[in-house]
């Protein structure tokens, strides 16, 4: 299967590096603005929380955001720095950045869903793991996880088949705080 020019362009941006405390406040302080004020969008069915720490779950995941709506419970997961992703879905980065690579921003976006769907002690089908990545590009399916642009999440959530009812919603919502 031959990557198309825009799957290129899209997993480009798609990376993560284990950066120290105040990098990442300043990155997470920029693109989570971004994010924040996307997801301020979403109508009125839809629970927004931001920074969500998962304890005592198998990978204890601490969320960038997680919104709860019709559509599920959508972890999401920034994505930083720069890599590939080939059509396997494996990450690739280049030689500087490969050396303080951690975990790759979908392993990262699944573990975040796998540790929602267990405090939440609900089904997997429930939860949908998401990377959000600058820019407006269109979803992409990596696995269990999706690649979304933080430009295109709103109407991809709002697109999503609903699969909870509103005292679902609010369960979740409640539980998550």
């Amino acid at each position: 299967m031959q990557a198309t020019p825009e799957r290129r362009r899209l997993v480009n941006r798609i990376s993560h590096v284990d950066l120290t405390a105040a990098m990442r406040r300043i990155y997470g302080t920029t693109e989570g603005s971004r994010l924040a004020a996307r997801l301020r969008r979403l109508g009125p069915d839809w629970s927004r929380h931001r920074e969500v720490v998962l304890e005592d779950t198998p990978f204890d995941s601490v969320v960038d955001a997680i919104v709860v709506g019709p559509g599920g419970v959508i972890t999401i997961v920034l994505a930083m720095w720069g890599a590939d992703l080939d059509v396997s879905g494996e990450l690739t980065y280049p030689a500087p950045v490969a050396a303080a690579v951690t975990t790759s921003p979908v392993s990262e976006a699944c573990h975040a869903g796998w540790d929602a769907k267990t405090y939440l002690d609900w089904d997997q089908t429930q939860v949908h793991p998401v990377v959000a990545v600058a820019g407006s590009f269109e979803p992409t399916g990596v696995g269990w996880a999706t690649v979304v642009g933080i430009e295109n999440l709103v109407p991809w959530l709002e697109s999503r088949p609903a699969i909870l009812d509103w005292d679902e919603v609010l369960l979740a919502s409640a539980i998550l705080g």
